[in-house]
């Protein structure tokens, strides 16, 4: 839970929004959660 809280943060952060690799970091984080939850089932 604490990964997905400072995801968010980061997402929402200025910082995110002006750097483009930050932002596609944090979504490919979330793909790769969702693919790996996906593949437990």
């Amino acid at each position: 839970m604490m990964d997905n809280e400072m995801m968010n943060k980061a997402l929402r952060s200025p910082l995110a929004a002006s750097d483009p690799s930050l932002g596609h970091y944090a979504l490919s984080q979330t793909a790769w959660k969702a693919i790996k939850s996906l593949l437990r089932k």
